[in-house]
């Protein structure tokens, strides 16, 4: 990571990087590196940031962050996983808030569409766990390791 870093990139790249189980960072071109800069950006364009802080921030130029958010659509309706990916990495991502006690029926609604977030969260991570075990199941299969 590099001097631009904030504590909310950091805590993002932080996130990234946990749920596609890679360093962004690396220098490579492999499809999950890519794929876990184009979340990283995309979130990042959600939240309010340029190309070009975006490419500071990855070490990639503008032209490569234009090049992720015209492609990240084509991900999202052709791929699962990195649908789901990016969905764990947005909820995970803003749980970072704290959950408060509800002082009025404001804060009782507020507090209910967090926990339906956590809700999606949990669903996800759920579904992925249960993919990733049948795919590890199937290759223990191949390689007679399991009856």
């Amino acid at each position: 990571m590099n001097k631009y870093f904030t504590e909310e990139t950091h805590r993002l790249a932080s996130t990234v990087n946990k749920i596609c189980m890679v360093d962004m960072f690396k220098n490579s071109r492999q499809k999950k590196y890519i794929q876990a800069r184009m979340i990283f950006s995309y979130l990042l364009r959600e939240k309010g940031y340029g190309s070009s802080e975006i490419g500071r921030l990855l070490d990639r130029t503008h032209a490569s962050i234009i090049n992720y958010f015209n492609s990240i659509w084509w991900f999202i309706k052709t791929d699962v996983t990195f649908k789901e990916k990016l969905e764990l990495v947005k909820s995970e991502f803003d749980r970072g808030q704290k959950i408060k006690t509800p002082k009025t029926k404001s804060d009782l609604k507020e507090l209910v569409k967090y926990l339906e977030g956590e809700n999606v969260f949990l669903s996800l991570a759920n579904s992925t766990l249960k993919d990733t075990n049948k795919k590890l199941m199937k290759k223990l299969k191949l390689h007679g390791e399991v009856n």
